[in-house]
């Protein structure tokens, strides 16, 4: 049997703290380098003829244009003025029961007109089943 004398002064061997990340950089280049030369995979696909005349964009008449004027309960419809929020709501419905889908909604507000404005007559758009509306920002005319 093989005996061996313990000293105080054997140190075991010490172990590299690089090792693991070296590992790890050399499995990166070696990935790297076989997916440079790495074939590209595509395919060809055959779409089908379809006539421009089948796609439209929406027509203006579609559109409804509502303005939120700078004065106090003051819109304007697509050129006619409102006076009143119940007047706006009773206007926006007789427009909505004209047409079968409900319109695409330009609303277009004065920089100077209130926030609660807006969103009051967000409020009636989204009561009456109008959902796709579109924000116009419009600045004053006079910039300092």
């Amino acid at each position: 049997m093989i005996q061996i004398e313990q000293s105080d002064s054997f140190e075991g061997p010490t172990t590299d703290s690089m090792t693991p990340m070296i590992d790890v950089i050399l499995s990166l280049i070696a990935f790297m380098m076989l997916m440079i030369n790495a074939p590209l995979l595509t395919m060809d696909v055959d779409l089908p003829n379809v006539e421009r005349s089948e796609y439209s964009a929406p027509s203006e008449s579609k559109v409804l244009n509502l303005s939120i004027l700078e004065q106090p309960n003051q819109w304007n419809i697509d050129g006619k003025k409102i006076s009143s929020r119940d007047e706006l709501e009773e206007a926006l419905k007789e427009h909505v029961l004209s047409v079968e889908t409900p319109p695409v909604t330009l609303l277009s507000i004065d920089e100077k007109s209130s926030a609660q404005r807006m969103i009051d007559t967000l409020d009636i758009l989204n009561r009456l089943g109008i959902k796709d509306t579109q924000i116009a920002l419009e600045k004053s005319s006079v910039d300092s």
